[in-house]
């Protein structure tokens, strides 16, 4: 039934928020996959055709490139400040073979990745969240009425709210780490 409401809200702003924090899972979904079967002894990430480190697309290309998945609508959220107004084309494999050049190309990813990790950082940590400006690391008010979807390294997803007068989030754990926007 939850899933359902979400279906039916999504013409709407509220909509588009829970929307998002349903893709949000799916998207971990898809990161504690690919750390499972891709994450060396030391806890580097091993796939071939490594994509960057200077964007949040970079990091989520690995998804693909380990075949992971294979879906960047997963990445987009409607009503996005910082991803384009429709969705993207999923087109992401040349031959049966992904292709980086394809994968998340500027406009297709709404998330932002926390960097800094390993897989002894503390699991209380966010991993993904938005509520970001375009092109820059200050939060929007007006993306989620002053609220910022985090989902933290233990899979749990709780939207946290900005205060009004800074427009800062109340978490001292989102001010620990760097963190790659799209």
């Amino acid at each position: 039934m939850a899933i359902l409401g979400i279906v039916a809200l999504n013409a709407d702003r509220a909509g588009d928020f829970f929307s998002g924090l349903a893709i949000v899972i799916i998207v971990a979904s898809a990161i504690y996959y690919f750390h499972g079967r891709c994450a060396s002894d030391d806890g580097e990430q091993v796939v071939e055709g490594g994509t960057g480190q200077s964007s949040s697309n970079d990091y989520f290309r690995q998804l693909f490139m380990s075949g992971e998945t294979q879906s960047e609508t997963i990445f987009w959220v409607k009503n996005s400040p910082v991803a384009s107004k429709s969705s993207p084309d999923d087109k992401v494999a040349e031959g049966g073979k992904p292709q980086q050049q394809l994968i998340l190309e500027a406009g297709d990813c709404h998330w932002a990745y926390m960097t800094e990790q390993t897989n002894t950082s503390n699991v209380a940590r966010p991993l993904i969240l938005d509520g970001y400006r375009k092109g820059g690391t200050d939060f929007d008010p007006d993306t989620w009425d002053r609220k910022v979807v985090v989902l933290r390294i233990d899979g749990s997803v709780k939207p946290l709210r900005m205060r009004i007068s800074d427009n800062k989030v109340l978490d001292a754990l989102l001010r620990s780490g760097g963190v790659a926007i799209p």
